[in-house]
């Protein structure tokens, strides 16, 4: 009787084990839909913003509105989603965007993926309680002005300018396609 008990138990503890996970990989497909809505639209409004600003006074220009209006920009599109919304980086320009162990992790597993070649698929991460999506940023030819090799891609003048508003930068020196960091969007709870 008693192994009969034990059978039931363990074999109720499995199926609910797998129900449970099963109910999580539905609401990460509804996640990763959700984060992607919301990285494609960051990306654009920043781009758009950021067009303007290089048509409108150049480089110089653009980094000044990048360096005011970016994290506003962001802070709009958090409001309007209920989420948190960040770009991290390796290299990162701004301090507030430097990446935490995860977030490390998960851009050296995406940089072995553009090696080999391979997709890199947005990811949501459990940690803390929290869930935040995360996709990869990769540099376009058009951030090269900004971001590429200095006095190659990015005029002297240019990159003496990056450093007078950014002394500990290390955003610069990329390539176009590779890995700029990533977008990180944590969602609340209310909006899971």
């Amino acid at each position: 009787m008693m192994k009969y008990i034990l059978w039931v138990l363990l074999l109720s503890l499995l199926v609910f084990s797998c129900s449970k996970q099963k109910a999580e990989e539905e609401e990460n497909i509804k996640l990763i839909k959700k984060g992607k809505e919301i990285s494609q639209k960051s990306t654009v409004v920043l781009q758009k913003t950021l067009k303007y600003a290089l048509k409108k006074g150049g480089v110089k220009n653009a980094l000044d509105v990048c360096n005011s209006s970016a994290l506003e920009l962001t802070k709009s599109l958090e409001k309007e989603y209920d989420v948190e919304i960040k770009r991290k980086s390796h290299r990162n320009r701004n301090k507030i965007n430097k990446v935490n162990k995860t977030e490390d992790s998960l851009i050296n597993d995406y940089i072995k993926l553009i090696k080999k070649r391979e997709e890199m698929k947005p990811k949501i991460i459990r940690a803390n309680g929290e869930v935040t999506y995360y996709s990869p940023i990769i540099t376009g030819n058009a951030c090269l002005q900004c971001h590429g090799q200095p006095m190659k891609d990015i005029e002297k003048e240019n990159f003496r300018y990056i450093k007078s508003l950014y002394p500990n930068d290390l955003a610069t020196g990329f390539k176009e396609g590779n890995l700029r960091g990533v977008w990180s969007i944590k969602f609340n709870s209310k909006n899971k």
